[in-house]
């Protein structure tokens, strides 16, 4: 017999969960398109023939989601790297990070509804006047489809694989 001693087998890491996978590169793509077109949110601004430069504190609203979303494409950058690389913190700041964008994203779409939509009644031009209406439209529309990637992603890193997997 021999005096070798037969080590216990070990286990296989636990499979890797696609959504965390799909999720990471989303994560990714949507960061870059958010640092690439966040900046764009400030063109018009200063464009004394756009309606909405002179609804009352608008513009500042619009700066302020701009830098908003340029901040949160870099962490959500991080994040999905995070994700690729099946880190804890990653996961937890996926979840963050959704709560915080639909929260911002809910608040935002009220704010263009409560800034916006009383001053297209004060808007003389019909042209100008169907301009800011139909960026009302697209705006909210925008919105609301923006809000469903933090949903999915917060479903989705809540669930007990996600949570197993993101252990490192």
């Amino acid at each position: 017999m021999d005096n070798q001693t037969t080590a216990a087998p070990s286990l296989p890491p636990p499979a890797r969960p696609t959504s965390v996978t799909v999720f990471g590169i989303l994560a990714i793509f949507f960061a870059a398109l958010g640092l690439i077109c966040s900046p764009f949110n400030l063109v018009g601004l200063n464009d004394p023939n756009n309606p909405v430069v002179s609804v009352a504190g608008f513009k500042m609203f619009a700066i302020i989601s701009a830098i908003n979303g340029m901040i949160c494409a870099v962490a959500l950058l991080a994040i999905g790297i995070g994700l690729l690389n099946l880190k804890r913190w990653a996961r937890s700041g996926a979840v963050i990070y959704s709560i915080y964008t639909i929260i911002v994203g809910l608040v935002g779409l009220v704010a263009v509804l409560a800034m916006l939509v009383p001053q297209v009644g004060a808007v003389s031009d019909p042209i100008a006047k169907a301009g800011m209406v139909g960026g009302i439209i697209g705006g909210l529309i925008g919105g609301v489809i923006g809000l469903v990637f933090p949903i999915l992603l917060l479903i989705f890193m809540r669930k007990p694989k996600a949570v197993a997997a993101c252990c490192k």
